[in-house]
């Protein structure tokens, strides 16, 4: 379905009978990555999208770039198909890559353990979950507020992933959290729970902290 971007702060904390992860606020919800025990984290560059239905492209734009390939969002956008009513579909993005020279594995159903599995290996997966609801809801019921994130890490708490609706950060999502938030009705009728799509190739050579001179 079509992908949700940021359009600003979420609303504030409301009354729910459920637990309502899409309405915390950005501000009240930083935190550190330093010092965090156990953390595992994969450096994917960070990319954001330009368009509220274009987080898969940007999201594949990332991925390609940690394996050292350079693209620009709406030339993925426009080969992807990325729709503004439906967004894009995860089958376009697998073969995309594919044909790049990437190992996808699309995994259906997959669990916190499979995508611990997959960054123990150094692989990154796209996951396709709830979030940038534009009013608090209720994520775990929800199949409406779609978004595709990049998963690159994890910790004892939570998971950490490169969001292109975060402009210039890493996000989180505890575990508990992600177990409910991870669904998504990707085309009219077709709910998929646990949808990952696994990364796996030569990495970039490249230091991605290096600073490149301007010519």
């Amino acid at each position: 379905m079509r992908k949700a971007a940021v359009l600003g702060l979420a609303a504030a904390l409301s009354a729910s009978s459920g637990p309502v992860w899409g309405s915390q606020p950005v501000r009240g919800s930083r935190a550190a990555l330093k010092g965090r025990p156990g953390l595992r984290l994969l450096r994917v560059p960070k990319t954001r999208q330009a368009t509220d239905y274009t987080c898969g492209a940007a999201a594949l734009q990332a991925v390609l770039a940690f394996f050292g390939q350079e693209f620009r969002e709406d030339e993925l956008s426009k080969e992807l198909g990325a729709d503004p009513e439906q967004g894009t579909d995860f089958r376009r993005m697998a073969e995309t890559a594919q044909a790049r020279g990437l190992k996808v594995s699309v995994k259906k159903g997959a669990g916190l353990a499979d995508l611990k599995a997959a960054l123990d290996q150094g692989s990154p997966a796209i996951l396709s979950l709830q979030a940038w609801a534009d009013a608090p809801t209720d994520y775990g019921q929800g199949w409406k507020d779609g978004h595709y994130v990049v998963a690159i890490g994890y910790d004892a708490k939570n998971f950490y992933f490169m969001d292109p609706s975060l402009l210039g950060h890493y996000g989180y999502i505890s575990a508990a959290e992600l177990t409910a938030r991870w669904h998504d009705e990707e085309s009219p009728g077709e709910r998929i729970s646990g949808l990952m799509l696994v990364f796996s190739g030569r990495l970039a050579e490249e230091d991605p902290e290096a600073i490149l001179p301007i010519e």
